[in-house]
């Protein structure tokens, strides 16, 4: 519990996979997620690493109230209107199904 003060740490792991070839696009990958752990391992013609993530952070606060308090309703289509594909995402052949 804090009432002057607080300091937060982010740390966002994640893995990153590169087929054989991809050599460039895991340096160009790596000069902008450090390595973390032990660095890549290459599992046969794939390189596994685990790297510092820089392009998804998720932040939970929890409050403690002494009633309890009324929450209203989401609004999935204003929750969900910005959401955009990243360019590396591929599209998922399940989407042609999707209203």
């Amino acid at each position: 519990m804090f009432r002057d003060e607080l300091t937060v740490t982010i740390q966002q792991i994640g893995a990153a996979m590169f087929g054989a070839g991809d050599d460039d696009a895991r340096r160009a990958y790596e000069a902008d997620h450090p390595v973390a752990g032990d660095g890549w391992t290459q599992m046969g013609s794939t390189t596994i690493g685990i790297v510092e993530r820089v392009d998804d952070y998720c932040a939970t606060a929890f409050v403690y109230a002494a009633e309890p308090q009324p929450v209203p309703r989401v609004d999935v289509a204003a929750a969900v209107a910005d959401i955009g594909r990243a360019p590396f995402e591929p599209v998922d052949p399940m989407e042609s199904f999707i209203g």
